[in-house]
């Protein structure tokens, strides 16, 4: 069985810090859409949090 993509995640988020989705999903080998799914569910279980985006044009920085 392999390890799953929240615990890949987490591991990589928990070394190396924040980052942005896009970032994520290229460490992860998935697409953003997928890499946006992991991080819904672990922030939806608390473990991570969602960082929002700037006021001036509505992207993350």
């Amino acid at each position: 069985m392999g390890v799953r993509p929240e615990d890949r995640a987490t591991r990589w988020l928990d070394q190396h810090g924040p980052l942005r989705l896009s970032d994520l999903a290229g460490q992860l080998d998935v697409s953003a859409p997928s890499a946006s799914r992991i991080i819904n569910r672990l922030a939806d279980d608390g473990l991570v949090l969602r960082r929002t985006p700037t006021t001036i044009d509505g992207r993350s920085s």
